[in-house]
This record gives structure tokens, sequence and C-alpha cells, in this order.
């Protein structure tokens, strides 16, 4: 194995080229740091949370306040769903309340108008005389006499046909 070259001058250098002999002498040298810059990382770090003579709290609020602002809007994710899902849910609800009331008022007035009509006789009546093809010509006949009278003309006049097809 061959001995290590010093990596350089960082800012404590013989720290660094006595660690690495020590390292190599007891069979570790292949532990030692290759992907970091030289020196000590806590002079070359950025961050606010691995320095001890900065007060960290309020980057730590900082972060603590957007990590829970983030998992607020993930749980009321569900929540609004459930929400939209309900409000549809209402509505088609209220339209088949509302169909339903329109449905009951048609049927009000269909029995209104049979009870108006005595339950629907006359038009049975009707039916019967259209079965009969003799009572359906005087039926027609009636029709025609009475729609001369509401023009004001006698249907039984001599010089007028009461002759109507039927």
């Amino acid at each position: 194995m061959q001995p290590l070259a010093p990596k350089g001058k960082g800012y404590h250098p013989a720290a660094e080229e006595t660690l690495a002999m020590a390292s190599e002498a007891r069979g570790q040298a292949g532990m030692l740091r290759t992907s970091a810059p030289i020196g000590n990382e806590r002079m070359l770090s950025e961050g606010a949370a691995d320095k001890v003579e900065v007060n960290t709290q309020p980057y730590n609020n900082q972060t603590h306040t957007v990590q829970n602002q983030k998992q607020n809007i993930l749980s009321s994710v569900p929540q609004a769903q459930a929400n939209a899902i309900g409000g549809v849910r209402k509505g088609n609800a209220d339209m088949s309340q509302a169909e339903y009331k329109a449905q009951e008022m048609a049927n009000s007035r269909m029995a209104e108008v049979l009870y108006a009509n005595d339950g629907g006789a006359a038009l049975m009546k009707i039916n019967e005389l259209a079965a009969d093809p003799a009572q359906m010509k005087m039926f027609m006949q009636r029709i025609g006499e009475s729609k001369m009278m509401a023009q004001g003309n006698n249907p039984q006049a001599g010089f007028q046909s009461t002759n109507f097809a039927g």
C-alpha cells in the first residue's frame, strides 16, 4: 500500500496530515473522506442549524411553520373533497325533491280535473258513442249544430244544410 499524499492545506494542515497517516497505519486509509472539501466543515457550511455560536431557534421555528402549513394543506384536501362530494349529493337530493314536488303537483292537478269532469265519466260516454257509428254520427251533428248556433245561425232553418260529415 502506498502512503497517502497530503491532501493540501486546509485550516489545520498538520492535523489533516497526521490523521491521514494515522488512518493509513491502522489500515483504514480508505475510510477518509474523499468528496468533502479540505478543511473544517463547520466553517464551510451555509446552514443556520449546524453552528454552535448561532441561535437557531428562529430558523427552526420558521422550518416547523412551513412544515406545519404543508401538512395542514395535505390534510385539508380529503376534507375538501368530501365537502365537494357532499355538495353534489345535496344538489341531487334538492333536485330530486323539486322533481317530486312537481310530479306531486301534476298528480294533484290531474285529480282535480278528473273530479271536475265527474271522474272522467264524460270521456267514457264519448268513448261509448264512438263504438256505435249511428250514435257517433248523431253526436257529430250535435257538435256541428252547436257551432252554428255559436255563430248566430239557426241549424233548423230549411235553407241550411244540417247534414254534417261524420
